[in-house]
């Protein structure tokens, strides 16, 4: 059971390896975010034979660490603003899902936005604009 050793990652951009022999760990394709934290995560939770090894029997490194309980840097917001919530599993595993009242907000962002363009989509059709004091007949 080997340990992780923070000094032995190699961060490049996008990419983190391990080792010498530079063995794939994870990629970050939209940012830098969440590196630093996904690496502590992997040191203080796994070996590399337990890590490696789940990555070689097909798993994402998003989820292995999942499994045991990692959450990235924005899913972690959303579960303290009460967005998402965590639980664990039967088996040992956590799992994180959206709450139904973040579900029942954005339904009703989404129908106001969706009424919005309604409205705008048949002011122009009618000739008006938008202004500060509402809807307008254009040239008036």
């Amino acid at each position: 059971m080997t340990a992780f050793v923070r000094e032995t990652f190699n961060i490049d951009r996008e990419w983190v390896s391990y080792g010498q022999e530079h063995e794939f760990v994870a990629r970050f394709k939209y940012g830098r975010s969440g590196k630093a934290s996904f690496v502590t995560f992997l040191i203080k939770n796994f070996t590399t034979e337990e890590y490696f090894g789940a990555l070689k029997e097909g798993g994402s490194p998003g989820e292995v660490l999942q499994a045991k309980g990692y959450m990235s840097p924005h899913v972690k917001k959303a579960v303290k603003r009460g967005d998402m919530v965590q639980t664990q599993l039967a088996d040992g595993t956590f799992d994180v899902s959206i709450t139904q009242q973040y579900r029942d907000t954005m339904d009703a962002m989404m129908k106001r936005a969706s009424l919005q363009k309604a409205a705008r989509d048949l002011a122009a059709k009618n000739g008006m604009v938008h202004t500060d004091q509402g809807y307008v007949r254009q040239g008036a």
